[in-house]
């Protein structure tokens, strides 16, 4: 299900790390209610960059990255792929967007034409191409996102939400790290998949309410996951490039969605029922904070955010008797740049 073509690459201190642009089937759902019924979800193919380490590919551990509203970003979501592999790690970047054409698309656009459960069709449809290649070890396959695709890993590691997208399967991701993740969905079923959940965010970012933040983590545990969440002195994106405070005019703190039993999406403030694009459009347009956030670059803190991430992810490997990677191969707290054009 792969259609392998050259990818992108990003300069990490001098070095390049190839990739393959890969494609699977994916859907487009604007809700999960949608996504559970064949009649109502649409097909549609989604892909990613696919990066795969040196040395021999047998059970390999592996990691699912999925984006934020601002897309594949090569000093972002391309460096982490970098890095991961560079520790020995498979990693697959998602592109949800320029599978639906929207790569140029502005931030708000995006969010009003690609919905979240889109997005956690995306993830999910990684897990079965990872799942199938014969590098990996299929129980250590685990997912990160960054903002929108944080909020998309911390509803992946529910288990209604895996039932929902994996219907016919008994594969789920055998961990789960966010790096401040919206705080927007609740579930009334907090039943956890049992996969470790970290979540770090910070203090001064105004896109998310910590208050929200801690009963979606205290959701997990009551579910029987083990969840750790990082809360640290910092601004939004704080493993971006920006050295100086960028502001986004637009913040999704007061937005809070409930994710019923029966996969309806329902409005917390209002409880209005949010059952397609145009009524979820609108309760999004309602509860918008036009403050916004500011989003500035920590590199000490971007290090310690590294350092728990590769620490997570060798002990999802350890319990799946994969192969654990190599942390001391990775610059801590850095970030690439997109590499130019050979002539």
């Amino acid at each position: 299900m792969s259609d392998e073509t050259e990818a992108p690459e990003v300069v990490l201190e001098g070095e390049r790390w190839p990739s393959r642009h890969v494609t699977f089937p994916s859907q487009d759902a604007s809700s999960p209610a949608e996504a559970a019924d064949p009649a109502e979800g649409r097909l549609r193919e989604t892909g990613g960059q696919l990066y795969l380490p040196a040395g021999e590919a047998t059970n390999r551990a592996a990691v699912v990255v999925a984006h934020g509203l601002g897309g594949q970003k090569p000093e972002r979501e391309l460096t982490y792929g970098h890095k991961l592999a560079k520790a020995g790690y498979v990693a697959l970047v998602l592109d949800s967007f320029a599978a639906r054409d929207l790569e140029d698309a502005s931030d708000n656009w995006r969010a009003l034409h690609v919905s979240t459960w889109s997005m956690v069709a995306d993830a999910f449809a990684a897990l079965r191409f990872l799942a199938e290649h014969p590098a990996v070890n299929p129980r250590a396959i685990s997912v990160i996102g960054f903002s929108w695709g944080g909020m998309v890993t911390l509803l992946s590691a529910h288990e209604q939400v895996r039932r929902t997208f994996l219907e016919d399967s008994d594969l789920r991701f055998a961990g789960h790290v966010a790096y401040y993740g919206c705080s927007v969905p609740r579930l009334e079923d907090p039943t956890a998949t049992g996969a470790p959940v970290l979540s770090m965010i910070g203090d001064k970012d105004r896109n998310i309410s910590t208050e929200r933040m801690r009963a979606i983590c205290d959701d997990l545990r009551r579910g029987g996951a083990e969840v750790e969440l990082k809360i640290f002195d910092g601004y939004h994106q704080w493993d971006g490039k920006d050295v100086e405070k960028r502001h986004n005019s637009v913040a999704l703190a007061d937005l809070h969605i409930v994710l019923t039993r029966d996969n309806r999406m329902v409005d917390e403030r209002d409880g209005r029922q949010m059952d397609g694009p145009l009524t979820r459009g609108l309760s999004i347009l309602r509860h918008l904070d036009w403050h916004g956030y500011d989003m500035l670059r920590d590199e000490e803190l971007h290090r310690e955010s590294d350092r728990l991430l590769f620490e997570q992810l060798d002990r999802v490997a350890e319990r799946a008797g994969a192969r654990r990677g190599d942390v001391e191969r990775v610059p801590l707290g850095r970030i690439g740049e997109a590499a130019a054009e050979e002539e």
